[in-house]
């Protein structure tokens, strides 16, 4: 699947744009677990305390590897693979 930012997204300050498009990631991924797209519920999906996403998207530009990759095990690699999330540390495969 391939994701397109918003374009409001792109628009964002470059020293701010890293956090906010792990903020909508999150967000689109909670949207795949709930309905109403709580971080909270894709937090529990993953294995991890409630607050944990959320607080991780207020806090950081980038997720560990390893959440990265417990979302991708809980929202599907063909929805969300790990390299959108950490494309420093993920290769993504060529087509």
């Amino acid at each position: 699947m391939q994701i397109r930012f918003p374009e409001w997204l792109e628009k964002v300050d470059e020293d701010r744009q890293a956090a906010e498009k792990t903020r909508f990631l999150l967000r689109l991924a909670a949207l795949y677990v709930d309905s109403e797209g709580r971080l909270s519920e894709l937090s529990k999906a993953c294995g991890l305390a409630d607050n944990t996403l959320a607080t991780v998207s207020r806090r950081q530009d980038r997720l560990s590897p390893e959440i990265a990759v417990k979302i991708e095990e809980v929202v599907g690699r063909d929805i969300l693979p790990r390299e959108l999330f950490r494309p420093d540390l993920f290769v993504t495969p060529e087509a």
